[in-house]
C-alpha cells in the first residue's frame, strides 16, 4: 500500500473521534464513504438498502441525524462505526471498496500504536467491535433462511435476547471472557420456529453425505489458510505483490461468513465426516 494512496484516501474519508452508546468509537461520515465507492445508487437508496440487508443496528453500528439547516432542505447524515465501514467497503467489491477497507484497517493500526488505552480499553474488558463482528455474521447466518419479509424482526428479536441473556445494552459489552457463550447462545436459539409457519419447510438446500464430507474438508484448509492472515498481509508489504494482496483479500472477505458455517455447521459436519470415515474403514473390512 503506497503512502500516496493513504493520504488520497484520507482526504477522501476523513476517520474522528466519536462515540456511540456512551463508548469511544473511530466514525465515518457514510455519506463521504459513498462517493469514495463510487456507488450508482443515491445515498439515501443505498445507505437505507445496506441497514436492511446485513442487520446494521442504529445506536449500535451508526446514528443518523439532520443536517444544520442553511436555509434549503435539511439530508439526514450517518455516521458510521469502522466497523461497519468496512463491511460496506467489502461488499461493493471493487478495487474502490477494498482500497477504503485497507485503509479502515490500516486507521485502527494507528489507533493502537498513538493510543493504545483507548484502543484497548473495549477489548481487554469485552468483547469489542471484533467479536461483535463475529455475533453478528453468525446472526445474519441464521436469519438468511428465513423469508426475507421476516428476517429484520427476527434479527432484532435475536439482538434482543442476546441483550437480555448478557444483562448488556449493547452486545459489543458483554464481557470478553463471555464472547464463546454468545456465540453458542446465538447458534442454538431457535429463532426459526417463531419466524416460519407450521410445518411450511424452511427454504435451503440438503447436502448428501459425500457432499457434506467434502464441505468439513474444504472448511478445514479454508482453517488452516487464515491463521496465516497476518504473516500474509505482512508479506504483501514487504514484497508489494498483487497477487498476494488478492489472496489477502478473498480470505478476509471470506472470513465472516466461514465463521457463521462453523458456528452453524460444525459440530454436525465434524459428526457426519467421523461417520462416513468410519463407514468407509467397515466396507474396507469387510471387502
Amino acid at each position: 500500500m503506497s503512502t500516496h494512496v493513504e493520504d488520497s484516501t484520507i482526504e477522501v474519508i476523513p476517520v474522528f473521534a466519536g462515540s456511540i452508546n456512551n463508548e469511544k468509537q473511530q466514525m465515518v461520515d457514510a455519506r463521504a464513504l459513498h462517493r469514495f465507492l463510487e456507488v450508482d445508487a443515491r445515498f439515501n437508496d443505498w445507505i437505507s438498502r445496506r441497514i436492511a440487508e446485513y442487520g446494521f443496528s442504529a445506536g449500535e453500528d451508526f446514528y443518523s441525524e439532520l443536517s444544520k439547516s442553511t436555509g434549503g432542505r435539511r439530508r439526514r447524515e450517518f455516521c458510521v462505526t469502522l466497523d461497519m465501514a468496512k463491511e460496506l467497503s467489502m461488499v461493493e467489491r471493487n478495487d474502490r471498496g477494498r482500497q477504503a477497507r485497507r485503509y479502515f484497517i490500516e486507521c485502527e493500526k494507528r489507533l493502537r500504536q498513538v493510543a493504545p488505552e483507548d484502543a484497548a480499553s473495549i477489548g481487554e474488558e469485552t468483547i469489542g467491535v471484533a467479536g461483535l463482528q463475529k455475533l453478528k455474521a453468525l446472526v445474519r447466518g441464521k436469519v438468511a433462511n428465513l423469508p426475507a419479509a421476516a428476517r429484520r424482526s427476527a434479527t432484532a428479536k435475536l439482538w434482543s435476547q442476546t441483550h437480555s441473556a448478557f444483562g448488556v445494552r449493547s452486545a459489543a459489552d458483554i464481557p470478553a471472557d463471555q464472547l464463546d457463550s454468545a456465540r453458542n447462545f446465538v447458534a442454538a436459539y431457535a429463532i426459526e420456529g417463531e419466524f416460519i409457519e407450521a410445518g411450511k419447510p424452511a427454504p435451503g438446500i440438503t447436502l448428501a453425505p459425500a457432499d457434506e464430507m467434502k464441505l468439513h474438508v474444504l472448511l478445514a484448509h479454508y482453517r488452516e489458510a487464515i491463521r496465516d492472515l497476518n504473516n500474509l498481509y505482512i508479506a504483501y508489504q514487504a514484497l508489494e505483490s498483487k497477487p498476494l494482496l488478492r489472496v489477502w483479500d478473498h480470505l478476509h472477505e471470506g472470513k465472516p461468513s466461514y465463521l457463521g458455517l462453523v458456528n452453524s455447521l460444525g459440530s454436525a459436519l465434524e459428526a457426519s465426516y467421523l461417520h462416513q470415515i468410519g463407514e468407509v474403514g467397515r466396507r474396507h473390512l469387510h471387502s
